[in-house]
């Protein structure tokens, strides 16, 4: 699974359980998308589950 965040929108790739496994996980987090794109890293971030699983 892949995650982008962009400077005005979140991009996600992979399985349905994957994805919605991981806006469970940034719901936790942040209460809105808003506050999930406000943050002050406003950068891209790329996540790849599956290399963290395999370790």
């Amino acid at each position: 699974m892949k995650v982008y965040r962009l400077n005005n929108r979140i991009v996600m790739s992979g399985k349905a359980w994957e994805i919605r496994a991981k806006l469970k996980e940034y719901g936790r987090m942040y209460h809105y998308v808003k506050d999930w794109l406000s943050e002050k890293e406003n950068r891209m971030i790329l996540i790849d589950i599956k290399k963290d699983r395999m370790k």
